[in-house]
């Protein structure tokens, strides 16, 4: 069985999969497939070459059901000694003059896709001066000061630089929410078998937004 997969939010929700798949159905055998984004693999969820795929909501196709998994935010990511880094929370018209960097044009990146709807939305398009396969590389592009990023929690949960900082936005941005999606034309038992799987072990979705998170980090600090 073919899993699609890429990104931050997959990192927790995988292992999760393959362990539950590999303890219930022995005989199931997962073909990973990794650095196939969002929007890449929900189309290959829809033309049959691919069986399960993370995808981001509200992205979809008709004929895909799905499971949630995370209920993410969306944020800026931008240097910590950058000046707009002192503020508490942004609005996307204060990065109107800023470089961006994120994800090729072509990657099927739901994140690259967000980016030029809300920055539209906002007024402006965005100047992205670079773009980079993954967000541990976008991160680090940001950490040297090419330029900010729009993200997601889940990339903040990894703390994939310290030197980064992570800022909520006022503007109203869609609700972004990580699923693990199948197609209902798929005939294959075996994934009936592990949907019913997937339905069982995220029937409740993590919470990532910015203030959840917030709240863990500070619970954190305060035990150490």
């Amino acid at each position: 069985m073919t899993v699609g997969f890429a990104g931050a939010s997959s990192n927790s929700a995988l292992p999760v999969l393959a362990r539950a798949v590999r303890s219930t159905y022995p005989n199931i055998e997962l073909e990973m497939h990794g650095q196939l984004y969002a929007n890449a693999a929900l189309s290959r969820l829809v033309d049959g070459t691919l069986d399960l795929g993370f995808i981001r909501l509200p992205f979809i196709a008709p004929g895909v059901q799905y499971q949630v998994i995370e209920r993410e935010q969306l944020v800026v990511a931008l240097p910590e000694d950058h000046a707009l880094a002192a503020r508490a929370e942004l609005s996307l018209r204060d990065l109107a003059n800023e470089p961006w960097v994120t994800f090729p044009a072509d990657s099927g990146s739901s994140v690259q896709s967000l980016l030029q709807q809300v920055c539209l939305a906002a007024g402006f398009t965005p100047n992205v001066v670079q773009a980079a396969p993954d967000s541990y590389t976008i991160i680090a592009l940001v950490a040297a000061h090419v330029g900010v990023t729009l993200t997601l929690t889940s990339v903040m949960r990894a703390n994939l630089d310290e030197s980064v900082a992570y800022r909520p936005l006022t503007d109203e941005l869609p609700v972004v929410e990580s699923a693990i999606g199948w197609s209902t034309q798929n005939p294959s038992a075996a994934l009936r078998s592990v949907v019913g799987l997937v339905k069982l072990a995220f029937a409740e979705p993590t919470d990532l937004t910015y203030d959840a998170l917030s709240s863990r980090r500070r619970a954190i600090t305060s035990t150490d």
